[in-house]
């Protein structure tokens, strides 16, 4: 608009200075009263301090300019207003979410949802191969040894002497103890306690705790399908009574302990055994099997 105003100042310069130089020079030219001659020049510079009115051109440039921002302003509220309608949600519960940055939020959770089964997936693979390949320290066979003469056989009975029948009356009966590495690695550091007692069946009272004597314990290392031998016995033999009492099953031998040993990945495993031996399981100075217990028997 000011640009406008100068533009019509300087018209209005041009063609007060074009009249002024269209006037005739001649000197026969009629005089002009001097007295009337103040009045006019303050007359043409009061006209000339006025702006010259061009009421086409300010008529066209003002009101069209206000009108097109107004136009400009009412196109971007119509475009914002249909950009906010559909790059919003409705608004729910107070919460205004833009659509793409709530997916963005949703796509984030599945994706951290379905990474996180994937490694529980890894990890689970992964525990069962170390379980399938490990090592598995365990008591393969126990047998009773001298426990006790033959029983007395009935008419036509004829019993057969076996390796728990007593054939050395001076030692105490004796358990072999088979242990063995059934998985498919080697087992380190394998550690072994047993121990032999008689008690009361069944059994309510402790057996003996385990004892570790540090200058005899030793450690060892036990190949997959390989294993060795442990023997453990009673001090001194059985008496006539307790012979008795395995038989009617009052008393029981029994033959407990431990296994310790790392396997190949570096985990403490241990393995604990009891059992026990009476007419419960086999007849007394025949059978040398020992029985599993309810109880004591479990391994990691």
């Amino acid at each position: 608009m000011l640009k406008t105003l100068c533009a019509a100042l300087f018209a209005l310069g041009l063609a007060v200075c074009g009249e002024d130089a269209s006037q005739p020079t001649h000197s026969d030219a009629p005089q002009i009263n001097s007295q009337k001659e103040p009045d006019r020049t303050l007359k043409t510079k009061e006209e000339a301090k006025q702006p010259e009115a061009h009421p086409g051109e300010i008529t066209l440039s003002i009101p069209q300019h206000i009108t097109i921002t107004l136009n400009n302003n009412t196109s971007q509220k119509t475009d914002g207003s249909n950009e906010e309608g559909t790059e919003y949600w409705p608004v729910f519960w107070g919460f205004h979410l833009k659509i793409t940055d709530s997916l963005l939020a949703l796509f984030t959770l599945l994706l951290f949802v379905v990474t996180g089964g994937l490694v529980a997936i890894g990890y689970l693979q992964i525990t069962t191969s170390r379980n399938q390949s490990r090592a598995e320290v365990h008591i393969a066979t126990a047998d009773m040894v001298n426990v006790a003469p033959l029983p007395a056989a009935q008419p036509g009975q004829v019993f057969q002497p076996t390796n728990a029948t007593r054939t050395n009356p001076a030692i105490g009966p004796f358990a072999i103890l088979k242990i063995q590495n059934f998985g498919q690695t080697t087992a380190y550091n394998v550690m072994h306690f047993a121990g032999i007692c008689v008690r009361e069946y069944p059994l309510l009272s402790e057996l003996p705790a385990k004892v570790v004597d540090p200058n005899v314990s030793t450690k060892m290392a036990m190949p997959a399908h390989n294993g060795s031998q442990k023997v453990v016995q009673l001090p001194s033999p059985l008496t006539n009574s307790e012979i008795t009492d395995l038989r009617n099953g009052n008393k029981a031998i029994y033959v407990y302990g431990d296994i310790e040993y790392r396997d190949g990945f570096g985990r403490k495993r241990v393995t604990n055994f009891q059992t026990f031996h009476n007419e419960l399981g086999g007849r007394v100075g025949i059978s040398s099997h020992l029985t599993g217990m309810e109880e004591g028997n479990d391994a990691t």
